[in-house]
């Protein structure tokens, strides 16, 4: 049932794109943000081969795909910010169900952000499962909007030129990569949570001898 929807889901982004073009890809880039199911992984490649094939232009896609996730970004930074911790810990546990966002996703972007701050707003941005969540204790602490849109924008521009381009080296076949997203999300996440920590454990670790020093 609910693969099912991901697939009505993701068929009407792909009309979307064909039908819009670039507005169209910063809509479903905002509301993979906003509405966490929806799959940029199933999406964005497709805008890859209408670039392989003359019809897009690779930056203006990318330039659609980034706006359009800092701007959905932009929500729950918001919502974390105007609400705090508490306040938007009691909305999601009465109406998070509602936009598939449990309390465990909030508990892992706050665990993340605790632990490495600024880095971790910029690296999980292509790290599947938490990406969309990192927004919320960003809006907790009351970052700069400035800084986290620089780390937001970094972070899903590199995501956004990776999915466009599986796109083009794929063509009409990246169909059969999707299937590879939805069902190993959990595993990528934890393959790139290893890398990302033990590259952030050596970045503290290397800060806090200079500091030593």
């Amino acid at each position: 049932m609910f693969y099912a929807i991901i697939e009505k889901v993701s068929e009407i982004g792909l009309s979307l794109i064909q039908s819009v073009g670039y507005p169209g890809i910063f809509l479903v880039s905002f509301l993979e943000n906003v509405f966490t199911p929806i799959p940029s992984e199933a999406i964005i490649p497709f805008a890859g081969i209408l670039v392989s094939q003359g019809q897009f232009n690779l930056v203006l896609v990318v330039l659609a795909a980034t706006i359009g996730s800092i701007v959905g970004a932009y929500v729950f930074y918001g919502l974390g910010y105007w609400m705090g911790s508490e306040r938007f810990r009691a909305f999601i546990i009465k109406w998070g169900k509602y936009i598939f966002v449990s309390e465990s996703d909030v508990d892992r972007a706050e665990e993340w952000f605790e632990k490495y701050e600024d880095w971790a707003v910029l690296i999980c941005r292509v790290i599947p499962l938490v990406r969309s969540f990192i927004s919320i204790p960003a809006g907790y602490v009351k970052m700069p909007l400035l800084k986290f849109t620089v780390l937001t924008g970094i972070g899903t521009a590199v995501w956004s030129t990776f999915l466009v381009y599986l796109g083009i080296i794929y063509g009409d076949n990246y169909e059969t990569i999707t299937p590879l997203f939805r069902k190993g999300d959990i595993v990528v996440a934890g393959i790139l949570a290893v890398v990302v920590v033990v590259f952030l454990y050596k970045k503290l670790k290397s800060r806090r001898s200079t500091q030593n020093t």
